[in-house]
């Protein structure tokens, strides 16, 4: 056990905490009011500079900020290193120590919860629709009367530690804690041989890829949330992705087909999940319920569905602005929604809001922006050209590193010369390489002379369907695609920034 080690440290031994987001200051916390550890006896690293920390109450000879932070890992006092998932595990300078000290001397803050209160977690993960999952998950548990849930991890920025105030306490059987585990957090875990109870795997995708050097070593580190499992533990997944699981023994699994998937869609259809991938993620949540044994009767999650509020930056609404327009002589109401996608960093997840939007017969004005991580871009590619040959795509804004990467392999996959006039093709592909974040100050004036001077969509091409309804749609949704990194501190800033700049615009003029 590993709380026991840390126990058993001598008088002068030391530990760091390698980075100082949100998530290692919650365990800091922690680890000096809960565990008692002396503050003398822990080290401080991180890129910022040494003033951000000097209020922390440490000595300033154990704070190791700056440039020059990782030379903490050359104290010889130093046992154990207790990395944030933003820096990555196999840093040349995190490898020199661990062939020091040991394999499992780099470690995820989260070991010491997840071996006590392994029984009562429920781990999920996946490239996306994690952070959904465990949300449905956390929503019908706490809609049982029997049972407790706290939902933490990842992009919560809530530790589990903040639910942990007396050491040797124990937590009720009824109380469980979802978990949401990066791929990150689960790297470092693994190190410590330590795996929740019961798991979920939502997919795996490619991500990350400007982090994590192979896509295997990508879907290894996800492996950790099962593969340390002991013969009572289960694990929960597709089965569109079990070949990913390689060799890997696995004691209990509970595979969804898409068989159970559509069977899912048919009894529950409730109308506040849009597109086949949330029913995959209900799916997985409702045997990851199960497990625990609550009985998710379709009228029970019908009704208690309706009061679940999908997670900040997933395909949530901003704003509608809705005019009247002349299509084919008819006067027509438009409505022009503004989606809020900032969390879809990755192909999967933009693709996942093209086919949700598409599905609806409704037009789509895709916006794309960031630094391209690497993901593998051919099923997102499918989708927007699918959206097209419907006619239902009025226009994408290929912006940043990775709309000049996803336009260029668009190109190459019809088979055009990027410099060469296709206006056929072109019109609905307005190129801007510039990312969003340079021309900041003048966005919102932007976008709204475009929505004002919005005369029709191209309705010479527009399917009799959509001509026949008496109200249509214009979906404008913000999906980067990319990192925020460089414009943004996280994708959280990018996405607020989007939606600020949404609520700005003036109300579209009557035509």
């Amino acid at each position: 056990m590993y709380l026991e080690k840390l126990k058993n440290l001598q008088q002068n031994d030391k530990i760091c905490l390698l980075g100082l987001g949100q998530e290692n200051r919650q365990f800091l916390d922690w680890l000096v009011n809960v565990f008692k550890f002396e503050k003398s006896n822990i080290l401080l690293a991180d890129q910022r500079d040494l003033a951000d920390f000097v209020n922390m109450g440490f000595d300033p000879e154990n704070i190791f900020a700056g440039d020059n932070y990782l030379s903490v890992l050359e104290n010889p006092q130093l046992e154990y290193v207790f990395k944030s998932p933003g820096i990555w595990s196999k840093i040349q300078e995190l490898e020199d120590f661990r062939s020091l000290k040991g394999d499992d001397r780099v470690l995820s803050n989260l070991v010491f919860f997840i071996e006590k209160f392994k029984d009562q977690i429920i781990g999920i993960t996946g490239t996306k629709g994690k952070s959904t999952t465990c949300g449905i998950v956390n929503h019908l548990i706490n809609k049982d009367t029997q049972y407790t849930s706290y939902y933490c991890g990842n992009t919560t920025n809530i530790s589990p530690y903040t639910f942990w105030d007396i050491l040797d306490a124990d937590i009720s059987d009824d109380v469980f804690f979802v978990i949401e585990l990066s791929s990150f957090q689960l790297e470092d875990l693994g190190y410590s041989k330590t795996s929740p109870k019961i798991s979920g795997i939502t997919n795996y995708y490619i991500d990350h890829l400007d982090q994590h050097k192979t896509k295997k070593e990508y879907w290894a580190s996800k492996d950790n949330i099962f593969i340390h499992q002991d013969n009572t533990g289960t694990i929960v997944f597709l089965k569109d992705f079990q070949e990913r699981l390689g060799e890997n023994t696995i004691n209990n699994q509970n595979i969804i087909t898409k068989e159970n998937v559509e069977n899912i869609i048919e009894q529950y259809k409730i109308p506040e999940l849009r597109g086949y991938h949330n029913y995959q993620n209900l799916s997985i949540a409702l045997e990851l319920i199960k497990i625990i044994g609550i009985n998710a009767k379709p009228e029970f999650v019908k009704k208690e569905m309706k009061s679940f509020s999908n997670l900040p930056h997933r395909q949530q609404l901003v704003k509608t602005i809705s005019t009247e327009i002349l299509l084919k002589d008819t006067q027509k109401k438009l409505n022009i929604n503004f989606i809020d996608d900032g969390a879809a960093t990755e192909p999967e997840a933009v693709r996942a809001g093209v086919l949700s939007y598409s599905e609806l017969g409704d037009y789509l004005w895709l916006i794309v922006d960031g630094l391209d991580k690497g993901g593998d871009l051919s099923n997102l590619i499918e989708a927007i050209l699918d959206v097209q040959k419907k006619n239902q795509l009025h226009k994408v804004n290929y912006c940043g590193e990775v709309g000049e990467h996803l336009l260029n392999c668009i190109y190459q996959k019809m088979g055009i010369d990027i410099k060469a006039s296709n206006e056929d093709f072109k019109q609905s592909m307005t190129a801007n390489f510039e990312s969003l974040a340079k021309i900041r100050t003048g966005f919102t004036k932007w976008l709204e002379e475009l929505v004002n001077n919005f005369d029709s969509i191209n309705d010479n091409q527009s399917s009799q369907a959509i001509l026949n309804k008496d109200e249509y749609n214009l979906n404008v949704l913000f999906s980067p695609c990319g990192t925020s990194f460089k414009d943004f501190t996280n994708y959280i800033q990018r996405s607020n920034w989007w939606i600020e700049s949404i609520q700005n615009i003036k109300k579209r003029r009557a035509r």
